[in-house]
């Protein structure tokens, strides 16, 4: 099980990466410590998230509608509480996912390694444009640094990507897109998805490329 891993395992990287939608916080009302995932689609908080930290983790995590189309997938448990906290670098309570850098265990990993930590974070916070002229995929983030580190290792295993810019300055959000064919091509043949929707707009993405 998790706690017996010598080696980051790639179901944990792409949970960890899912995170940079989620928040890790203890609930002093109901004395719960707690790891939470965000998102529209249910389907794959569902049919991928939960089986994933069932093997992975070994929890069972439970799945609501906390606001209409909005839904929510929460594990309880202490011990990830801690993990994510103490070696993954997840910030303190009061702070928000523009504090969470880049975790030592990551640098310490190759970018071959890294593909399924890119693919959930892609999956939780990246987007597709699908425009005959003008394809794109993006990564958005409040935290710099982490895009410059996904930025680096794509760069490194071949797909090639645009600058890291600011396009909202109230929510500090930055952005950077894969724009050109052949970095569009590589990224779907080397990391891809594994959220429904992002399936099938890869899959589109892929004709619009000529590559059926």
């Amino acid at each position: 099980m998790w706690r017996g891993l010598n080696k980051v395992e790639p179901g944990f990287l792409y949970l960890l990466g899912a995170l940079r939608d989620g928040s890790v916080y203890y609930d002093k009302a109901a004395r719960n410590y707690v790891v939470a995932y965000y998102q529209k689609n249910q389907e794959w908080l569902v049919d991928v998230l939960m089986p994933l930290i069932r093997n992975v983790l070994g929890k069972k995590p439970i799945v609501d509608e906390y606001k209409l189309g909005q839904y929510r997938l929460r594990i309880y448990s202490k011990e990830i509480y801690g993990l994510l906290k103490n070696l993954y670098g997840f910030p303190a309570d009061h702070l928000g996912q523009a504090s969470w850098g880049t975790p030592d265990k990551l640098r310490e990993l190759q970018p071959s390694e890294l593909i399924s930590f890119i693919r959930g974070f892609f999956d939780a916070e990246g987007d597709i444009k699908l425009d005959k002229d003008s394809p794109y995929i993006g990564f958005s983030q409040k935290n710099k640094e982490i895009l410059h580190f996904i930025k680096e290792n794509l760069e490194i295993l071949g797909i090639r990507t645009g600058k890291i810019h600011l396009i909202d300055s109230r929510s500090h959000t930055f952005r950077f897109v894969i724009a050109s064919e052949k970095g569009l091509v590589k990224f779907i043949e080397t990391i891809g998805s594994s959220h429904p929707e992002k399936i099938t707009k890869l899959r589109i993405l892929r004709r619009i490329l000529g590559q059926q």
